[in-house]
Order: structure tokens, then C-alpha cells, then sequence
């Protein structure tokens, strides 16, 4: 049996998982926040570290308004921080 190269369906730009404090939020509620950065590497992905090591995390509402924020990353591709 042969092996198959499945690289052609992997991603190659980084993978951001974003997790917040709950699922629902009203109107001037604070918004906490935590992400991780990784890198899609073969079959396994690593933690990623950007080079300038802060991201800018933006909040869009449907009404077209929203906030932003900077946050630094840590040495494990990390990252938490607040909105509101």
C-alpha cells in the first residue's frame, strides 16, 4: 500500500481559536476573552507566535458598531484579554 499526501488540503495560514466567558451578551456587557495561535504543521499543528507578539482582537455588532483591543501573546501562542 502506498501512502497518500493529503498536504494540499491542509491549511497553511495560521488557526485561531477564540473562547469567551459565555455565549450570550447584552448591550454594554463586558466581554472576556482567550486565544490560542497555531500553525497547521503536516498532520499536527504547533503553537504559533507572531513576530510582533500582540494581535488585535475587534468586536463587530450587527448594527455595525463594536470595539477593539491589543493584546500581547505569550511564548506559547496565548492570549486573553476584555471588551466592552
Amino acid at each position: 500500500m502506498g501512502r497518500r499526501s493529503r498536504s494540499s488540503t491542509l491549511m497553511t495560514t495560521p488557526d485561531l481559536f477564540l473562547y469567551t466567558d459565555r455565549p450570550i451578551y447584552h448591550p454594554g456587557d463586558e466581554v472576556q476573552f482567550r486565544g490560542v495561535l497555531r500553525k497547521p504543521e503536516s498532520y499536527l499543528a504547533r503553537l504559533f507566535v507572531p513576530a510582533k507578539r500582540s494581535v488585535v482582537v475587534e468586536l463587530r455588532t450587527d448594527d455595525g458598531g463594536g470595539a477593539k483591543t491589543t493584546v500581547n501573546v505569550d511564548a506559547y501562542g496565548s492570549f486573553s484579554g476584555k471588551l466592552k
